[in-house]
């Protein structure tokens, strides 16, 4: 009945916290919790550490996962354990986080082991006392859960040096620790409750070799029945009740073993061969779980819990922010799904042909997906053509395949694209193809319809592509091309400029192409490119940022930027600020030009440590509408939401889509946080009056950038406002809105 009690606060506590702050977590992650490394039993509850987080398994089916954003500062985590009182889970370079609270917040408590390049051998964690055991690719390190310090790691076991010979298996009985290594059993007594009292811990010949028949393979488990030591050569679950009657499970093998009793259910095995690593026991019943299956048993019942539902993409190659709001994210597998900020759909099958490209689009940093403001949709293939679609992706319209079109074939009936781009006047849409010789781009109309200009690149490997109308003459057009001298992002590259009537001025064609051709930056192949509000072109090289202004020779590098080197680069985004966006294999950068110059760059860096999922970054998309940044990851996809990122420059016109609005009102600041005044001029003043008239607080410039003026109810001096009425007043020139808004304490 408590246990009952227990979870269902649990539950309102999630549900009701998630209405609560639905929105206002600044940064979130989205990730797929999978693949399954180890797993745990909580105050009764299933916790599992995974590629994609840390899942808490709440029951009836209903679970929430645990990303870099809640605390974790990391996102794949590959052991977790648990005590009476708290939780804890290691991530994959062995950075250590501990939850107090059942279903509470996440704190990060050891970096020490992360400044390396040691990796956390998968599930080989132990809880003794205060310490942690806990077993790298290197070493066996040893963690004061009191004062949440390294107490020690040694690099060697008896013989052993853990470099070359690594830990596979270990267990503990009363004061000893059992190590395994290759074949053999390794022991020495603890002063677990102080253990820095043991002078000799460092010293490898304090450890004896434990005499047991030794097996010919590999030991990865260890039980003990009754004061005997068995091991087994498969890694899974092995251990033995006080009746010594035998637990065992691991993959692949034809049996599943419970207190002796085989199980043969249909849901535990695949082909005759389990699916099952951990067996776990709660009050009620059972948890067989393993790297992709979580089975609950209670009672007679047994059913498959693994299904995660939230976010089912994975990892996004491509972000595409909609002119509607909200983004379309591309998975390397062909899947897509969308989002309107918070909820995502279930993802669907993009890519129907043969032609797969999983390793093309990473290794090539491809932009070949894009969407016009009127959801029709072109989606280029490595080595298969086009698709296009309508209605974002959800309908089919026509597949261009190879060999059909005046497309220049990279090979015979193989067309590698690299990327695409919708047409100024949302016509159709661009593309550009590898070519034997010089590579070539292409119109497609709505229709699917193909013009092509063949051979008129600077070399034979075009890249990103972007395409404008000319500033001096309006039927002309610029098309904008990453070029490289060999098929690689690492190689040398260029920026193709191409000026062509548009097609409505030449029947749907592709003439008068003229080309001048710039050097990338540093020399270096271009990976993604944007515009900036000034007109300006900023080019992402492979490791280099440069920038191109229209009377320009040359594109030129920044002569000042702060806090960035040493990164990767996959995509590059311009704010409506024109801050300049980032993606690396780093995390991603901000730089914001100083006093509007573009030689001298201030610089934002956010990170895993910050909340992003994954330090690698694919790709970013800017959603103007809500004022999100959202980046794609090996991971999955983090949202970062703020107010400078929205478009504003429509609202308190005469034809403004939204009228000013404030909310919550009543406003009570130490529930609420914040108060907002929304769909505000950036450019207006916003003044708050008492119920007496005098003014209290006067917002300004940065204040409402956005056009959101973010309020928590304080006064010039950080004093909290009185309960009581106020009146708000925001005007821009003649414009002038206004309205109350009530204080409650």
């Amino acid at each position: 009945m408590e246990t009952k009690k227990i979870y269902y606060q649990i539950l309102c506590v999630l549900i009701f916290g998630s209405v609560l702050s639905y929105g206002s977590k600044t940064i979130e992650g989205f990730s797929v919790p999978s693949e399954i490394h180890s797993a745990t039993i909580y105050h009764n509850h299933l916790l599992l550490a995974s590629d994609g987080g840390i899942r808490f398994y709440l029951g009836d089916n209903q679970s929430v996962v645990y990303t870099a954003d809640d605390g974790l500062e990391a996102t794949t985590f590959y052991a977790i354990a648990s005590n009476e009182n708290a939780l804890y889970a290691v991530s994959a370079n062995g950075l250590i986080v501990k939850q107090s609270t059942l279903g509470g917040p996440f704190k990060v408590i050891n970096r020490s082991f992360i400044s390396g390049n040691a990796q956390v051998l998968k599930g080989l964690i132990h809880l003794e006392d205060s310490v942690l055991v806990l077993a790298f690719n290197d070493k066996l390190a040893f963690v004061d859960l009191i004062s949440e310090r390294s107490l020690i790691s040694l690099t060697s076991i008896a013989s052993h040096r853990l470099k070359t010979e690594i830990i596979t298996a270990l267990t503990v009985k009363e004061d000893s620790l059992y190590v395994a290594i290759n074949n053999k059993v390794y022991v020495r007594k603890m002063k677990w409750s102080n253990m820095e009292e043991d002078l000799f811990l460092a010293d490898p010949s304090t450890w004896n070799e434990y005499p047991i028949t030794l097996p010919p393979d590999t030991i990865r488990a260890m039980a003990w029945l009754n004061d005997s030591l068995v091991v087994g050569s498969e890694k899974g679950t092995l251990y033995y009740n006080e009746k010594g009657q035998k637990t065992e499970a691991s993959l692949n093998q034809a049996s599943i073993t419970i207190e002796d009793k085989e199980l043969n259910d249909s849901l535990l095995f695949k082909n005759d061969s389990s699916l099952v690593e951990w067996v776990l026991k709660t009050e009620n019943g059972v948890y067989f779980i393993g790297p992709s299956t979580v089975i609950y048993r209670e009672g007679a019942k047994m059913a498959d819990v693994s299904a995660w539902n939230l976010y089912t993409l994975g990892p996004a190659h491509q972000i595409i922010a909609l002119n509607t709001g909200g983004i379309f994210a591309a998975s390397p597998y062909g899947d897509f799904s969308l989002s309107d900020g918070y909820t995502w759909t279930p993802k669907q099958q993009i890519n129907f042909t043969p032609y797969k490209f999983e390793f093309e689009s990473v290794i090539h940093k491809m932009k070949s997906i894009s969407i016009d403001n009127d959801g029709n949709l072109l989606y280029g293939l490595w080595g298969g053509g086009f698709i296009l679609y309508k209605n974002t992706g959800l309908e089919f319209k026509k597949y261009i395949s190879p060999s059909t079109t005046c497309i220049d074939e990279f090979l015979d009936d193989y067309i590698v694209t690299i990327g695409s781009t919708p047409a100024p006047d949302q016509s159709g849409f661009f593309v550009s193809y590898w070519s034997s010789s010089n590579y070539g781009f292409a119109y497609i109309d709505l229709e699917g319809e193909v013009s092509c200009a063949n051979g008129v690149g600077s070399s034979s490997y075009p890249g990103p592509l972007q395409v404008i109308t000319s500033a001096e003459n309006p039927d002309q057009w610029l098309l904008y091309s990453s070029a490289g001298n060999v098929g690689d992002v690492n190689g040398q590259g260029f920026l193709d400029v191409f000026s062509f009537t548009k097609p409505s001025k030449a029947g749907g064609r592709l003439v008068d192409v003229e080309l001048k051709t710039y050097d990338g930056p540093k020399k270096e192949y271009i990976v993604d490119m944007d515009f900036d509000p000034s007109g300006r072109l900023w080019v992402a090289g492979h490791t280099s940022l440069g920038y191109l202004d229209r009377e320009d020779d040359e594109i030129r590098l920044p002569q000042k930027i702060i806090g960035f080197s040493n990164a990767s680069n996959s995509s590059l985004e311009v704010d409506v600020q024109g801050n300049i966006w980032l993606g690396t294999n780093r995390g991603a950068y901000r730089f914001s030009p100083k006093k509007g110059s573009p030689d001298t760059l201030t610089t934002l860096h956010w990170a895993t440590k910050h909340g992003l999922v994954s330090d690698v970054i694919y790709d970013i998309g800017i959603d103007s509408v809500h004022g999100m940044i959202w980046f794609g990851h090996d991971k999955g996809v983090t949202r970062y939401t703020r107010n400078d990122l929205r478009k504003a420059d429509a609202f308190m016109t005469d034809d403004s889509p939204k009228k000013t609005i404030v909310y919550p009102n009543p406003f009570r600041p130490k529930v609420h946080g914040k108060m907002i005044i929304d769909y505000i001029a950036e450019d207006a003043r916003v003044q708050i009056f008492n119920a007496g008239g005098a003014l209290v607080r006067s917002f300004v410039n940065e204040d409402l950038l956005g056009g959101r003026l973010e309020w928590d109810g304080t006064d010039l001096k950080g004093r909290l406002m009185a309960p009581g009425l106020y009146h708000y007043l925001v005007k821009k020139g003649s414009k002038v809105e206004k309205g109350k808004l009530l204080i409650v304490h």
